[in-house]
């Protein structure tokens, strides 16, 4: 199911045989698949994690190898895959955020969701060191 989309065979076709270029795939997205530059990030964003969940796009960024693709592309990538496909929400969206100490899934629908979905990015951001630095200082 993950390379029906025409657009995500098109980018399996096009970088088959050499490893996907994440960090310029928006921008490809756009000059060369015609996808609207409103729509690319999230387009990027949904391609890479979907290719990632079943097994299609390794850690070093190359395509698994999948033989017969053109045939049956979502049973090859299947196999080559141990994690369940997630259910997509049918109202409003979903967000998970897995890492150390966390692992979360939080359904956005309504306003009041972003204070829990802001708090869990202010803990992560934390952990990281992220937070905000005084620079009034002086």
């Amino acid at each position: 199911m993950f390379l029906k989309p025409p657009l995500f065979q098109e980018i399996l076709e096009k970088y088959r045989n050499v490893p996907l270029p994440i960090e310029i795939l928006e921008k490809a997205l756009i000059k060369e698949f015609g996808v609207p530059e409103k729509h690319a990030s999230r387009t990027t964003t949904y391609f890479i994690n979907g290719a990632r969940l079943v097994g299609l796009l390794t850690e070093s960024n190359r395509f698994a190898s999948v033989e017969g693709t053109e045939s049956t592309p979502e049973s090859e990538a299947q196999k080559t895959s141990s994690m369940p496909i997630p259910e997509l929400p049918t109202k409003g969206y979903s967000v998970q955020i897995v890492g150390p100490d966390i692992d979360t899934k939080l359904n956005i629908l309504e306003q009041s969701d972003f204070t829990i979905l802001n708090a869990i990015l202010d803990k992560i951001k934390n952990k990281l060191g992220l937070e905000k630095r005084d620079t009034s200082e002086g």
